[in-house]
């Protein structure tokens, strides 16, 4: 951390250590006085006469950083597609920094692909050779005024493939590949003793977008028909207001882990699983990469631009079946917190416990 010293007459700034910036206050320059106010200070009217008034700023020297800087926020979904971009720009020799939300940090880390990672909002601290900014940079304009893709792009091209032109290296090899917390792995193992010599589903029944969540009212039935195949069922994702019941929900079979895992422990959860029932979230990309069977529920997006590149993953998909799938987010039925659309109710648990019937080969 460094400061400068401001001259309010002029403008005029003096870089100096923290030892000479906390030494300067009070201090004498000559005859005159010097007075050195903190930012946030007022100077009253008058108090400059033969004073030199001066305001003391701290302000952060960017640090070089050699290669490209990387920004995506995004979810965990998109960070997942990233990756594989991300890992053919390593391949070809770039030094790779990625900038995303605090709270993926640890997981981007986890990836071992870029020689580092930052929270987002320290961005300003470093300078690199170049910036790849990918903040909006795939969805369209239709979706808000600060999205810079084509609406072509967005409901034709999969996602991973939109990211490997932004980053210059489409086309590339698919590299999707997450690793998995011995930690958290022993202390999921632990939380599914119940289910111990059963195959296990693990079912994403709660999601913060209701346009994309499995219908809670199907939840309870579903747990029954997956149970009654002579399997072990665990229910994970994090509940919102609308959904808050399911986690106390109890079924016969089933260990309701809803709210109850941190990021590394869901992914230690799919990891452990024989099947995996998501809606299009980060949870289908990260069973995706694990190389998990995957039942994966799509209502409003065609799944063509999420999971091309996923050869263990099924999706069920309504087109046809009402006129407005996909409606790819624009949602014209309603999608207020705590009901459920018409797209996704077409995804009833029956179908779903064929799909998964049909994907881990259960009879």
């Amino acid at each position: 951390m460094s400061y400068e010293i401001v001259n309010q007459a002029n403008g005029k700034a003096l870089s100096i250590s923290r030892n000479v910036a906390q030494g300067f206050f009070g201090a004498t320059h000559g005859e005159k006085k010097i007075m050195c106010l903190p930012i946030s200070e007022e100077v009253s009217a008058g108090s400059s006469l033969n004073i030199n008034v001066y305001e003391v700023r701290e302000f952060v020297r960017q640090k070089k950083i050699p290669g490209t800087l990387v920004i995506r926020m995004g979810g965990l979904g998109d960070l997942a597609m990233l990756s594989s971009g991300l890992r053919e720009m390593v391949r070809r020799g770039e030094k790779v920094t990625v900038a995303t939300l605090p709270q993926y940090t640890a997981f981007m880390l986890s990836l071992g692909i870029a020689c580092r990672v930052i929270k987002i909002q320290d961005i300003g601290r470093f300078k690199f050779d170049k910036v790849i900014d990918l903040r909006f940079a795939v969805e369209p304009k239709e979706l808000g005024q600060t999205c810079k893709g084509t609406w072509t792009d967005y409901t034709t091209k999969d996602r991973s493939d939109s990211f490997d032109e932004l980053l210059g290296v489409y086309p590339a090899r698919k590299m999707f590949e997450v690793p998995v917390s011995t930690v958290a792995l022993k202390k999921v193992d632990a939380l599914l003793s119940d289910l111990k010599g059963l195959r296990v589903v693990a079912v994403n029944a709660c999601m913060v977008a209701s346009a994309r969540s499995i219908p809670p009212k199907y939840v309870r039935p579903l747990c029954r028909k997956l149970a009654n195949l002579g399997l072990g069922v665990v229910l994970f994702g994090s509940s919102q207001s609308w959904n808050r019941d399911l986690k106390d929900l109890s079924v016969y079979g089933t260990v309701n882990l809803i709210d109850r895992t941190e990021l590394d422990e869901m992914i230690a959860l799919l990891s452990l699983s024989d099947v995996v029932v998501t809606p299009d979230t980060g949870s289908l990309h990260i069973a995706a990469a694990l190389g998990k069977p995957t039942v994966a529920l799509f209502g409003n997006i065609n799944p063509r631009t999420r999971c091309s590149y996923y050869p263990t993953v099924r999706p069920i998909y309504p087109v046809g079946e009402i006129k407005c799938v996909p409606c790819w987010d624009l949602h014209p039925c309603s999608s207020d917190p705590g009901k459920s659309v018409k797209c996704m109710e077409l995804i009833t648990p029956d179908r779903i416990t064929n799909a998964v019937k049909e994907t881990g080969g259960f009879k």
